[in-house]
């Protein structure tokens, strides 16, 4: 078969006709491609009609006429393949373009331009405040309030993790934070982030451990906040004046886990000094060490419409003058009410001073009334003339489950009212007496026929004496060695 040939039978039949149609189509293809290969139009002499015979000559003429375009085009491709401006890049040469421009077609040639409908950074100069993002206002970007953003909750613990300081995790709650080895930077810091809440958002300021010191400055009671430390000892706050200091009333004014001191040397030395409002006091020490020529005060309520002491330590020393431990004025404007519990009241002063642990006193008689309500309450005074408890007008006193001591004459209870409001009620409480000879003694002056005092249930550990002016009502009281004990 591999020698085999085709040849003319003398006739133009089926098989025949099929081959030249296929050689026919094989050489239009071929034609084509080579002509197309550099862009140009390739014809034949001859062309065929179906179901007609073709002629020998002109198909041959036809693979002729290819064979010469194919050479031709062959040639046409060696020649360009040396061709290097032809095809040449038009763009490797533009190498001195500016900064920011990029390449144009100028009508003839490409060159460097400026890109002048590239949109630019709209944002760079938007500046806004903290946690503000930008939005669209339907023109322009601007700053506005984050409203609406939604985190998951993956998303949410990302941003805490992602803050820089707990300052950027709370809405209400400020933290301050000593600066190490500046105590007075410390106090600007904490007087600079101590401010007021709302009824509708209070505020909870949290001082870490550390000393702030405000040096001549002082705080003020701000409404509906809490000032929150580490506990006594731990987050220490200093004056040399006062700590806290309030003119206007405070409404809602709570503080807890701190030590407050003062080391004043003006006349009238205070720790605490606050005027009106509503004050709270939870875990706090009251620390006075004084040089104060008149008195030195470790807690002055001056005119409170509510104070609440719990777990509170009063500590008053005065080198020179006399020391009282709380002090509360009320009674010309309006009723106050005063509340105690588990609260520790220690005063000291230089001889011949007085010392004082409560001193309570009004305004004048029916103007308003001083509500003291006092639980497991320590007070102790020594030296000169010491008083434990000095009610004057309208005070009503209820004191529990406490203990009152006096070291040098003095008197545990002095009622020097002349108003009919005052009445003092002790139950279950010790009232003591260290001393001997005419100091050994327990002391009750009810200096007003119109007013009372009453002790039931409580341990009076020395004989009591009564120099004032009325009998007082005693009930089942005792001695130290449980024998009952005589009413003065």
């Amino acid at each position: 078969m591999s020698t085999q040939r085709i040849k003319w039978d003398g006739t133009c039949g089926p098989v025949f006709r099929t081959s030249v149609y296929i050689i026919l189509t094989l050489m239009a293809l071929l034609v084509i491609t080579a002509g197309t290969a550099l862009g140009q139009t390739v014809g034949v002499t001859n062309t065929f009609s179906a179901d007609t015979p073709a002629v020998a000559d002109e198909v041959n003429q036809n693979f002729s006429d290819l064979a010469g375009h194919i050479q031709t085009n062959r040639d046409n491709l060696s020649t360009h393949q040396g061709d290097t401006s032809a095809h040449a890049d038009t763009l490797g040469v533009l190498t001195s373009c500016a900064t920011g421009q990029v390449v144009k077609w100028n009508g003839s040639a490409w060159a460097c331009g400026d890109d002048t409908d590239t949109n630019t950074d709209t944002l760079a100069t938007l500046s806004c405040a903290t946690d503000q993002i930008a939005k669209w206002n339907g023109s322009a970007w601007n700053c506005a309030n984050d409203a609406n953003t939604v985190y998951s909750d993956v998303q949410a613990v990302s941003a805490v993790a992602a803050a820089d300081s707990y300052q950027g995790r709370y809405k209400s709650t400020v933290v301050v934070s000593p600066v190490t080895g500046d105590a007075l930077a410390s106090g600007t810091a904490l007087a600079a982030a101590y401010s007021s809440g709302t009824a509708a958002e209070p505020k909870l300021v949290v001082v870490e451990p550390g000393v702030y010191d405000l040096g001549s400055g002082s705080l003020s009671p701000h409404s509906y906040t809490h000032l929150k430390g580490a506990g006594m000892g731990k987050t220490v706050i200093k004056s040399s004046i006062i700590v806290l200091s309030g003119a206007g009333g405070a409404t809602q004014a709570e503080f807890s886990g701190l030590t407050m001191e003062s080391s004043s040397t003006i006349a009238n030395g205070y720790v605490v000094n606050t005027f009106q409002g509503q004050q709270k006091f939870t875990d706090v020490e009251i620390v006075g060490n004084f040089q104060s020529t008149t008195r030195g005060y470790g807690f002055f309520a001056n005119e409170p419409y509510s104070l609440e002491m719990r777990n509170v330590k009063v500590s008053v020393n005065n080198a020179s003058g006399e020391s009282i431990g709380i002090y509360s004025n009320y009674g010309t404007l309006h009723d106050s009410t005063i509340t105690l519990k588990d609260v520790d009241i220690s005063v000291t002063a230089a001889s011949p001073n007085q010392t004082f642990g409560y001193y309570s006193t009004g305004g004048t008689s029916g103007q308003g009334v001083g509500y003291l309500d006092f639980t497991d309450v320590s007070i102790s005074v020594s030296l000169t003339t010491s008083v434990g408890i000095y009610a004057h007008t309208d005070t009503e006193l209820n004191l529990r489950n406490s203990r009152i001591m006096i070291d040098g004459p003095g008197y545990n209870i002095y009622n020097s009212s002349t108003g009919t409001n005052t009445n003092l009620r002790i139950y279950n409480s010790v009232l003591d007496a260290v001393g001997t000879g005419s100091q050994n003694s327990v002391v009750i002056d009810q200096s007003s026929a119109l007013s009372s005092i009453s002790v039931s249930n409580s341990q009076l550990t020395k004989p009591a004496t009564n120099v004032g002016l009325a009998t007082l009502a005693c009930f089942n009281n005792h001695d130290a060695a449980f024998a009952a004990a005589p009413c003065p």
